[in-house]
């Protein structure tokens, strides 16, 4: 893979590594596909389906796996999200990278066998999005050739809104994710301003 490396400032991950599916990049994913007994399941501030936050509310994502008859069964664990900022997905261990524009950039976070995750594994804490729509996916693909298998991928999907707060203090947020090359400039109402890309981490 390619491109300037650009992350989202999440908390650390000390286990394994979990992943979000980008669906709408690929073609023939109307709906759960594969025929897989893997049960993939992606949750938003806790809950399922379309989840709506404000601009200065703080997003969670949490991850949960039923293996099933598939347990220790070799899978590609993807993590993936649609942002207005372009597309993001996990590679462990070095967290979130900016993916581009399209499916091209985006890889697996982890190889490996599959196994029950019955509890809740958060993958994302952020306070501060931009406002506009988000798609988080998670899912496995049990065809492990770090390529989206239609016929073999079970996945699951989190749809996020984030609006525009009321009333703030008059100004601009200057911020820089954890790990990220890239600043960005967001007014009040969460919308980017401005972004510089560099060739250096915040503080360095």
């Amino acid at each position: 893979m390619t491109g300037t490396a650009r992350t989202f400032d999440i908390s650390a991950v000390k286990n394994i590594a979990m992943v979000f599916f980008a669906l709408l990049l690929f073609s023939g994913f109307d709906d759960h596909a594969g025929a897989a007994s893997v049960v993939p399941d992606v949750k938003l501030n806790g809950m399922d389906g379309k989840v709506t936050i404000a601009s200065n509310s703080t997003l969670f994502a949490t991850v949960q796996l039923d293996a099933g008859d598939q347990n220790g069964e070799k899978a590609d664990w993807w993590i993936v999200a649609e942002t207005p900022m372009g597309w993001y997905y996990y590679q462990y261990p070095d967290m979130w990278h900016f993916g581009g524009e399209g499916a091209e950039e985006l890889g697996p976070a982890y190889q490996g066998p599959l196994f029950n995750l019955t509890e809740p594994l958060e993958v994302l804490r952020m306070t501060g999005l931009p406002a506009g729509d988000y798609v988080f996916y998670f899912g496995v693909d049990t065809t492990v050739n770090g390529l989206v298998d239609t016929g073999t991928i079970s996945y699951d999907r989190g749809d996020l809104e984030v609006v525009k707060t009321g009333a703030p203090f008059d100004g601009y947020n200057l911020f820089s994710p954890i790990g990220s090359t890239t600043t960005y400039l967001i007014d009040n109402d969460g919308d980017i301003v401005h972004s510089w890309a560099s060739g250096y981490r915040p503080g360095q």
